[in-house]
């Protein structure tokens, strides 16, 4: 069972380190980490929460803004292994049963995968998460020089 509390800012630096550790991602090969996403989890009005093994290790970090009673952006990072793994998918399931315990009225839940993220683009197709994919600069047409995916996971409750 994973534990999930909500990080306080002066806690952040420290955590961040782990996505920056040259050992870290010698001995345990991680996904790697976007500058966008790191920030993204740094965003003044939403929470940021830390994923916690049963050794109370964080191995990952979630950020929630809520816009209204029912609609939610997010952003999920394992940190300890690939999210194509048991522990990312253990964790992802978790983070969702929480997110609706806690949102009782959600009707729409989104994250935005950042750049071509083969690892996280895997994982969600994995999880069956894959009926609502949008590429950022399809909407915005011109001018749009990255692909960021947007996916809708409400309708997809049953993945839990």
């Amino acid at each position: 069972m994973r534990f999930i509390k909500e990080l306080k800012r002066d806690e952040f630096e420290n955590i961040i380190s782990l996505f920056t550790d040259d050992f870290y991602f010698f001995t345990t090969n991680p996904d790697i980490v976007f500058y966008e996403e790191l920030n993204s989890f740094l965003m003044l009005n939403g929470k940021t929460y830390k994923i916690l093994d049963r050794d109370f290790q964080v191995i990952g970090l979630a950020f929630i803004k809520e816009f209204n009673l029912k609609y939610i952006l997010y952003k999920f990072k394992i940190i300890k292994s690939d999210l194509n793994q048991s522990v990312g998918r253990l964790a992802f399931k978790e983070f969702l049963i929480f997110l609706f315990k806690k949102y009782k009225n959600i009707q729409r839940i989104e994250t935005v995968v950042y750049g071509f993220d083969k690892y996280e683009l895997d994982f969600y197709n994995q999880l069956g998460i894959n009926e609502e994919i949008i590429k950022k600069k399809d909407i915005f047409k011109e001018g749009v020089f990255w692909d960021s995916y947007i996916f809708n996971l409400a309708k997809n409750k049953k993945i839990i």
